[in-house]
């Protein structure tokens, strides 16, 4: 049998040679690493255009950014910026609160399709198994002990993020003085080599090995309709629930049309959009009472992040609406991804109404096939539509 194309990862641009039976052993394997640099060049190209990714690279900035004010705070590097040790002690708790409450969020914005994995696990249904393969696995093919590999990395993730919840708690719960410095390293110590330990596992453990025998996975077949339109004559259920109750139309609405599970979704989104607030606003409550500064500062920056959690409507519209091929619009700086973030930002209720009846009606018409979206492993638990709003 040939091999069964793959989409590129991140990883493919250190290609590591590794082949093996099911006689073979690790002893046995032979690796060899070679950067291919236009492959790196060509993912980093495609990745940063996913305004997902640009999100995420913003974050990593922040944390970058923090990380080393930190370093320069405790190495005294700024001793003469902020010549008092009192003041340099309250810097470094207020950074610390900050990096805190991102690597919460994070966590919090990624924990809903990690728990979706362990059950993915459990279940060990032939589709759960497409997915959790396209994930964590280098090649789709069967390979001895698959699922107790795969229980494993999915085990690790989620351990990292309870880590993180109660690093949240200690950080929360005490002041800088009272901390237990024990529980805060024990903490720190497993958000940081869990995940480590995870990411060496995947990448060159048994999910990474590459067996003889390579077992196809069909692709769901997409039926392409010409001449769809967005529909914009909603009734009035759909338009006061898609006001009122945001989140669970969404995420119904996106699990009819094939693009992912609707708890998963509905959890997710409203995380996004709440998290920020309360995270934030919590981490400047335990600041100095004499930084009102960074205090209003940070509390306003959770205000404003849980404003653009509407953002995760605009993106995934932007993939219903090149998936059904619907038009763009392009009122934005001529641009039809920037325009459905917009439409999002400033009329989400309108938006979804209009991406539910848009759906209600191409589907009671027949006129698209269910998508299967390729970058979304939750695609693939999508059940029959329950029932159609108009």
């Amino acid at each position: 049998m040939g091999e069964v194309e793959r989409e590129m990862k991140l990883i493919d641009f250190i290609p590591i040679d590794i082949s093996c039976d099911e006689e073979s052993s690790i002893f046995k394997t032979k690796k060899t690493i070679k950067i291919h640099w236009k492959v790196l060049i060509k993912f980093c190209k495609r990745w940063i255009r996913n305004p997902m990714n640009m999100a995420i690279l913003l974050w990593l900035s922040v944390v970058g950014l923090l990380l080393l004010l930190f370093l320069l705070l405790i190495t005294g590097f700024l001793n003469q910026i902020v010549p008092v040790d009192e003041e340099r002690k309250k810097w470094v708790e207020i950074d610390n609160q900050i990096l805190n409450a991102l690597f919460t969020i994070m966590c919090l914005y990624q924990h809903p399709r990690l728990i979706h994995h362990i059950l993915f696990v459990i279940s060990w249904k032939d589709m759960d198994i497409v997915a959790l393969r396209k994930l964590y696995c280098w090649y789709p093919t069967t390979r001895p002990r698959e699922r107790l590999h795969l229980t494993v990395v999915v085990v690790l993730v989620n351990l990292t993020c309870v880590a993180q919840y109660f690093l949240c708690a200690l950080y929360w719960g005490y002041s800088s003085t009272n901390r237990p410095g024990f529980a805060v390293d024990t903490c720190l110590a497993l958000g940081v080599t869990v995940p480590m330990i995870a990411a060496v596992y995947t990448f060159l453990g048994p999910l990474s090995w590459k067996y003889t025998e390579v077992v196809p996975i069909d692709a769901p077949v997409e039926k392409k309709s010409l001449n769809q339109e967005w529909k914009n004559d909603a009734g009035i259920t759909t338009c006061v629930t898609s006001f009122f109750c945001t989140f669970c139309m969404f995420g119904w609405n996106m699990q009819r049309l094939g693009f992912g599970n609707m708890y998963v979704h509905t959890i997710t989104f409203l995380l996004l959009c709440t998290s920020p607030l309360f995270v934030f606003y919590i981490a400047s409550l335990k600041m100095s009472d004499d930084m009102n500064l960074m205090k209003r500062m940070t509390w306003i920056s959770g205000t404003v992040l849980s404003f653009f959690g509407l953002f995760y409507g605009g993106f995934w519209r932007s993939h219903l609406r090149r998936k059904l091929k619907l038009p763009a619009y392009t009122f934005c700086l001529g641009h039809p991804t920037a325009t459905d973030f917009v439409q999002w930002l400033f009329c989400w209720s309108c938006s979804l109404a209009q991406e539910v009846r848009t759906g209600s009606c191409l589907l009671s018409e027949k006129k698209a096939t269910v998508p299967v979206d390729d970058e979304w492993d939750d695609a693939v638990v999508a059940p029959p539509i329950p029932w159609v709003m108009t």
